[in-house]
C-alpha cells in the first residue's frame, strides 16, 4: 500500500475570492486564517458576515504530479469533505457527497495521468439545500439552528445552537490522498478479551480483502514486545489492568497488525487498549432498577460533562488542544465523557487520549434533537 498525500497548498475561487490555503482547510479557514480577509467570527455580530459567505459556492483545486509505480487500482480518499461536494480529477466527474461524518474512497485508476493532474472539488451552499428540502418536508426540531438543519448529515452545531453561533462551513476539513493499492489490505482489526477468575485472554480478529499473513505483535505497558496468533485466542499473562481516573492506573497495550508479503511490511494498523471489564448493572432495587457501571467488577459513579466541539472552524482543532481540554478534564475529577450528537465523530486520537487519562467515553449518534426521516 502506497500513500501519496493531496494535503498542503490548494486554491479556493468563489463569491469573488481567489486565494491559496492549507488543506485539511475550509472558506472559514482559507478567508480568516490564511488570508486575514475575515474578522473574528466569534466577535459581537460577526457570525452575519460569515452566513452571508456561506450563501456561496467555492471551488477548491490543486495541481500535483504523479507516477504509478505498478498496474495496481489507486483510490482517491477523502476522510471528511464538509458537506455538498462534486469531485473531479483531470476534468471528470469522479462523484458527488453529501455527508460529512463519512470517509469516502473513489477508484480513480482510469482517471489518473501519468504526470501532471488537477483535482478540483466544488462546494455547493447548505443553507439554499436544506431551506428547499425543509419546505417541502418539514420534521421538528430544536428552534436555534438554521430551519433544516436536520435534513443533512453535517455537524449540527455548525447551523447554530444554543451555545454557538451559526457558522455553516464548507471544505476538505480532514485527509485526503491517494493510495495506491499494490498488496493485500487491512479491512478490520480489533481485539477481542475474556477474563476469566482473574486471567485475561484476547483475540486480535482482523480480516483482510484477500488472502495473506497477519502478523500480531503486543506492546505491553513496560514496554515488553511479543507476538500472537492472529484470529485465535491467547492468554496475556500477568495482565495490567485499565482503570477509570481516580481508581488505579491506565495500563495500555498496543497491538500492531501487520500484513507481510514476501516478508515484506505491506500494510499495518495499531490498536492500543486497556485490558478491563465492563458492566451495565440494570437490576431490581426498593426504588425500581438500577443503572450503573462496573469496570473490573467495581461499581463506579460516573463525573463528567458534554463535549462539543473546541471550535467552529474545525481545522483549527488539533490534538494539542484536545489533549489540553481533556487533561482539565482529568484534573477536575472527571472519569467520564460524553460526544455530544451535534458535533462530529472525534478523530482516533480523542479516544487515545481519553484512554491515556482513564476517561470513559460515552458516545452519541450525530443526530441531536431532531426527528429524521
Amino acid at each position: 500500500m502506497k500513500k501519496y498525500a493531496l494535503n498542503g497548498k490548494w486554491r479556493m475561487t468563489g463569491n469573488g475570492y481567489d486565494v491559496e490555503g492549507n488543506i485539511p482547510g475550509s472558506v472559514y479557514s482559507f478567508l480568516y486564517i490564511d488570508n486575514k480577509l475575515l474578522p473574528d467570527p466569534y466577535y459581537r455580530d460577526n457570525e452575519l458576515i460569515y452566513l452571508e459567505i456561506s450563501e456561496h459556492e467555492y471551488k477548491f483545486e490543486k495541481s500535483f504530479e504523479y507516477s504509478k509505480s505498478s498496474d495496481s487500482p489507486v483510490f482517491l480518499v477523502c476522510e471528511g469533505l464538509d458537506t455538498l461536494c462534486d469531485i473531479y480529477l483531470n476534468g471528470e466527474k469522479v462523484a458527488s457527497t453529501q455527508n460529512m461524518h463519512i470517509k469516502y474512497r473513489f477508484d480513480v485508476t482510469s482517471l489518473l495521468s501519468d504526470g501532471e493532474n488537477k483535482i478540483e472539488l466544488v462546494f455547493a451552499p447548505v443553507n439554499p439545500y436544506i431551506k428547499e428540502k425543509h419546505k417541502k418536508d418539514p420534521w421538528p426540531a430544536a428552534f436555534q439552528p438554521l430551519a433544516g438543519f436536520n435534513q443533512i448529515r453535517k455537524a449540527h452545531c455548525m447551523h447554530g445552537w444554543d451555545w454557538g453561533p451559526r457558522l455553516p462551513d464548507a471544505g476538505i476539513w480532514r485527509n485526503i490522498y491517494l493510495l495506491e493499492k499494490d498488496s493485500a489490505e487491512i479491512l478490520n482489526a480489533s481485539v477481542l478479551q475474556r477474563h476469566e477468575n482473574g486471567r485475561v485472554f484476547v483475540t486480535p480478529k482482523v480480516e483482510t480483502d484477500r488472502a495473506a499473513d497477519v502478523r500480531v505483535k503486543v506492546t505491553s505497558p513496560d514496554g515488553e514486545v511479543f507476538e500472537i496468533e492472529a484470529n485465535k485466542e491467547s492468554e496475556i499473562k500477568d495482565a495490567k489492568l485499565w482503570w477509570p481516573n481516580g481508581l488505579g492506573e491506565q495500563n495500555l497495550y498496543t497491538f500492531t497488525f501487520e500484513v507481510l508479503e514476501n516478508g515484506e511490511v505491506k500494510d499495518s494498523c495499531e490498536k492500543r487498549i486497556g485490558l478491563r471489564t465492563r458492566r451495565l448493572v440494570r437490576e431490581k432495587d426498593k426504588w425500581g432498577e438500577s443503572f450503573y457501571h462496573e469496570i473490573n467488577s467495581v461499581a463506579i459513579f460516573a463525573m463528567g460533562a458534554d463535549y462539543i466541539p473546541e471550535d467552529n472552524i474545525f481545522s483549527r482543532i488539533t490534538k494539542e488542544r484536545t489533549r489540553e481540554l481533556l487533561t482539565h478534564c482529568k484534573n477536575s475529577n472527571f472519569n467520564t465523557i460524553r460526544v455530544w450528537g451535534g458535533g462530529y465523530y472525534p478523530d482516533d486520537y480523542f479516544f487515545d487520549i481519553c484512554d491515556e487519562l482513564g476517561i470513559i467515553v460515552f458516545l452519541d449518534l450525530m443526530f441531536a434533537c431532531a426527528l429524521y426521516d
